[in-house]
């Protein structure tokens, strides 16, 4: 069945979103990218047919052209991955309210907006596959990060309730919340990883994070397998349970 359902990844030109691109063409998904920056890089390493459109995830607008795209190119949309975010921090006295909106549009508006837009073709087609990008951070309420960890705890508060609604209708909706994975975007935000050494030795697996890692949970909750599990969020952050 795979090789004839439509996977869209959100973010997809680097990082996790293009390892969840090509993990989901491996699978025989065909793929929709999304991504403000260039997809040929990511186009490039797929095994199947895949386009690339280009829209600002926290602008309703474009998602809405992007979604119409991809519903006339491929006919359907039967996975969706949201994985648009970021997290620079700071601390909260310098929080203001402008890069609070900031955060909130980047890691949650994005995730509504693109479960906005797809749903109804789910509903329409009785199946679907909602998979949101949470963050293991908001198990731990890092310092310096309140308004990530704000928008990533709304990710999985809608994350519950869209498994309700949309149950009946053959969607599940589940998020992953991977621990800090060594990315060009992490790299950009914690200053190379600063801190890394530390938070390796917090981990039952005591190593660096990489994003093959989390592409496991991903083809899981796209697959069958899946079927009749809803609601749920799974973190991958090689048991970072130690302090």
């Amino acid at each position: 069945m795979e090789e004839r359902r439509v996977a869209l990844v959100t973010g997809a030109a680097h990082g996790l979103g293009a390892a969840y691109a090509e993990g989901l063409s491996r699978r025989g998904f065909r793929l929709a990218l999304i991504d403000v920056a260039d997809l040929g890089a990511t186009l490039g390493r797929m095994q199947t047919e895949a386009r690339a459109y280009r829209a600002d995830m926290t602008a309703a607008h474009e998602v809405e052209q992007a979604v119409a795209a991809i519903k006339k190119d491929f006919g359907r949309i039967d996975v969706l991955v949201n994985n648009v975010g970021g997290f620079p921090s700071r601390p909260f006295t310098e929080t203001h309210p402008e890069f609070w909106q900031q955060m909130i549009r980047l890691n949650l508006d994005s995730a509504y907006l693109g479960c906005y837009y797809v749903v109804p073709g789910m509903i329409e087609q009785r199946y679907g596959r909602i998979i949101n990008i949470a963050s293991g951070t908001v198990f731990k309420g890092n310092a310096e990060m309140s308004a990530y960890v704000a928008a990533k705890m709304g990710v999985i508060g809608l994350t519950r309730v869209l498994a309700t609604e949309l149950g009946p209708y053959g969607i599940t909706v589940n998020c992953i919340a991977p621990g800090l994975t060594d990315t060009p975007g992490a790299r950009q935000y914690t200053d190379g990883l600063k801190g890394e050494e530390a938070n390796i030795a917090r981990r039952a697996i005591p190593r660096r994070e990489t994003p093959e890692d989390v592409v496991g949970a991903v083809l899981f909750f796209a697959s069958d397998d899946a079927s009749f599990i809803t609601g749920q969020t799974l973190v991958v952050d090689g048991g970072n349970v130690r302090h």
